[in-house]
């Protein structure tokens, strides 16, 4: 499909925008990097012959480029941001869970990395073991069996992962044990 003469125009223009972004980044010698045709990538310099399905960058962050779409997240807070829109004078729209918010630049304030869950745990007599997690969040369970009377009652506690939760069986039992009465 061929693309009319003043849409190939626009799109040279919006890819000398691309170039130009991505001066003094690790891109500058490759700037198609910073192109998207139909959801792939280039490994060369786009011919715009190819329709008009093409999504360029909107900025250039941690060497990487952006797109209307991506996540991203606050350095300061951890809170996640999309991508939402570049106006025709550089400012991006950001939206923070359905409030928008408008930066004229995201570099040194956001970050590709999510803030890292901070890790929770409780003390038992003075042992610190992994709390139990959301089932959403769960890799792993263990099982806590109550037998009274015929009536067996189970309660199942999630945790991320075999490392947490064999942490915790092993410092539970550690401490049951040590509490336990001994008849000799």
């Amino acid at each position: 499909m061929m693309v009319s003469v003043n849409k190939t125009n626009q799109l040279y223009l919006d890819y000398s925008r691309v170039i130009e972004m991505c001066t003094s980044t690790a891109l500058e010698d490759m700037p198609w990097l910073a192109v998207k045709h139909k959801g792939g990538g280039f490994d060369r310099h786009p011919s715009f012959d190819g329709g008009d399905d093409y999504k360029f960058a909107v900025a250039i962050l941690e060497d990487k480029p952006v797109f209307v779409g991506d996540i991203l997240y606050k350095k300061d807070n951890g809170r996640k941001a999309i991508i939402d829109k570049l106006f025709d004078d550089g400012l991006l729209r950001i939206d923070f869970d359905n409030s928008p918010a408008i930066w004229k630049s995201i570099s040194g304030a956001f970050t590709w990395q999510p803030p890292p869950k901070p890790k929770r745990t409780f003390n038992l007599n003075g042992v610190e073991l992994p709390c139990p997690v959301d089932y959403g969040d769960a890799e792993i369970f263990i099982a806590v069996e109550d037998v009274k009377g015929g009536i067996r009652r189970t309660n199942k506690f999630a945790f991320v992962d075999e490392e947490a939760a064999t942490c915790f069986f092993t410092g539970l039992c550690k401490q049951l044990e040590e509490s336990e009465i001994k008849d000799k």
